[in-house]
């Protein structure tokens, strides 16, 4: 007796189903990130705004901003670390992906992986890369974006996290 699926699914749709899958966790990772940002950034801004109208302070109120600081601080803090975390989980997810467009011969996540690149190292990645197809293609893609304007979701947690804290700090 030989066993046999019940059902019979392509190698390809398989794939396919789990990109869809892949997309969905780097949006709703990407979500989580900005969501938890919309809590804590206003919350943190509210607080040094309240203590930062008047300044001159009694002693109970300067230690009651001090606690407000580093508690503000401390929530900065843990959400950058937070989202640096499922930051992670996103590239081991994108990764993915690029290994599946490069089985079904999909093109989105690598087009941004390429864009992504200074326009030097655009150049120099068509100028290495063998397969005549792939080259085509991102050269057309090169001469059609020329400089693109990369900031990344890193440099911008960075940079917001620190403002704050430096505003906390204060």
């Amino acid at each position: 007796m030989t066993t046999e699926p019940i059902f019979q699914t392509k190698p390809q749709d398989v794939l396919i189903e789990e990109y869809k899958i892949c997309d969905l966790t780097v949006s709703r990772l990407d979500s989580l990130i900005w969501q938890m940002a919309s809590i804590l950034f206003p919350i943190t801004l509210a607080g040094l705004a309240y203590f930062g109208v008047n300044p001159s302070h009694t002693t109970s109120e300067l230690f009651t901003l001090v606690t407000i600081a580093i508690g503000s601080s401390i929530l900065l803090l843990n959400w950058w670390l937070l989202s640096r975390h499922w930051a992670s989980y996103q590239k081991v997810t994108i990764y993915r992906m690029r290994e599946i467009e490069l089985e079904i011969g999909a093109w989105l996540y690598r087009y941004t992986n390429f864009v992504r690149l200074e326009k030097k190292d655009r150049d120099y990645r068509i100028k290495i890369t063998t397969n005549i197809e792939e080259q085509n293609r991102l050269k057309k893609l090169n001469d059609f974006f020329g400089k693109f304007p990369y900031f990344g979701l890193f440099r911008s947690m960075r940079i917001v996290t620190i403002y704050l804290l430096l505003v906390g700090l204060h």
